[in-house]
């Protein structure tokens, strides 16, 4: 099981209930399409399966959709955090290597004083509007169990911050797991306040798009400030 697909999954099955909440609320069937023609928008930028693309993102539903969509073209994301120093965001990048970083207008700043003469750097808002000219549908990419999903890194408060390795494997499992630990059930809502470079951030999201049964679910994704 790969995440792209569950979402897609979900989509096919309850295509009109709300998925987003927020202030741009998604359907299921719309999320899945935002999902699948943002991805196309990052294949266009260069990314192929097999690479990494890092984000420096306030968060919210643009973030948790570009985590989405790089899933659905068999890359692994780097989510950093917003409240690392430009050492911090230059070794990380450094570390992970990745092939595309993508920022927005909170965080350009720091992203030009880390990272001279290091990856392309992309504008998240940039990216929206090449979206919006992909087509949609699902894509033919399908990474296997053990293709890397997200690398995710430590706060470095004792050292350097330590890139760590999830498979789309151990993402479903802790998917799985969140649902029992949680005991998750239909049309109950979720509010996402952690943000998404931290694991109880992004975790949510594989309930969200996996363990849909009947009822409306809406987590809010609603952005955070750098300083909040």
């Amino acid at each position: 099981m790969d995440i792209g697909r569950m979402l897609s999954w979900t989509a096919d099955r309850y295509p009109g209930r709300l998925a987003v909440g927020g202030p741009r609320p998604l359907t299921w069937r719309q999320w899945d399409a935002r999902t699948n023609q943002l991805a196309r928008a990052l294949a266009g930028q260069g990314v192929r399966p097999g690479d990494r693309v890092a984000f420096l993102l306030a968060g919210g539903e643009p973030m948790a959709s570009l985590h989405l969509a790089v899933q659905k073209l068999g890359a692994a994301a780097v989510p950093l955090s917003i409240r690392f120093g430009p050492p911090e965001l230059a070794y990380c990048v450094n570390d992970a290597e990745p092939t595309l970083v993508i920022g927005d207008d909170t965080t350009s700043a720091s992203l030009g004083t880390a990272l001279a003469g290091g990856p392309p750097v992309r504008a998240r808002e940039e990216l929206d509007e090449l979206a919006q000219r992909e087509p949609d549908g699902a894509l033919t990419q399908s990474p296997s169990p053990e293709d890397l999903s997200v690398i995710l890194y430590t706060s470095g408060t004792t050292g350097r911050p330590k890139g760590v390795p999830r498979t789309h494997r151990a993402e479903h499992a802790a998917a799985v797991a969140l649902v029992i630990q949680t005991q998750h059930r239909p049309g109950e809502v979720t509010l996402g306040v952690m943000p998404l470079f931290h694991p109880m951030g992004v975790r949510p999201l594989r309930p969200a798009s996996w363990s849909r049964a009947p009822g409306s679910r809406r987590p809010n994704l609603t952005p955070r400030s750098p300083s909040s």
